[in-house]
């Protein structure tokens, strides 16, 4: 089990590094920058570049980018100023989980509507479980 257990794992860090490789070389490929903008002064472009490391050789942007990563890193949101990608993460994963974790339960109770939520005084609009259980591929 455990054999089965670490092979599981190194797929799955070996399927991160390939999609954040390829997310990394195929941005590259898109053309411009984030920073081309007429309105903008040449010397605030650069300054911007530098700041974000834009301004790097790619092999070095990419070196730089996997570093951080690996240490959880994400940098700084270019569309929400002062804000890390960690924190927009932080704010809009509970939501994301409670869109996640609530179908699941559903689907796997016999009578097409969780048990947790007739209990509850939930809102009539999330009570229909039912629709995701009769969509799932789960055996009857």
């Amino acid at each position: 089990m455990l054999k089965y257990i670490g092979k599981k794992v190194l797929i799955a860090i070996a399927t991160v590094f390939v999609l954040a490789t390829a997310t990394f070389f195929l941005m590259k490929l898109i053309p411009g920058d984030p920073f081309l903008n007429d309105k903008i002064p040449v010397a605030v472009q650069d300054k911007q570049r530098a700041f974000y490391g834009l301004d790097k050789p790619v092999p070095q942007q990419y070196l730089t980018y996997m570093n951080n990563l690996l240490h959880g890193d994400l940098g700084y949101s270019i569309k929400k100023t002062g804000k890390t990608v960690v924190d927009i993460i932080k704010e809009a994963f509970p939501v994301s989980a409670k869109l996640v974790f609530l179908p699941g339960i559903c689907s796997h109770d016999d009578s097409g509507c969780c048990p947790l939520l007739k209990l509850s005084s939930a809102p009539p609009a999330i009570l229909p479980c039912s629709m995701y259980k009769k969509s799932s591929f789960h055996p009857q």
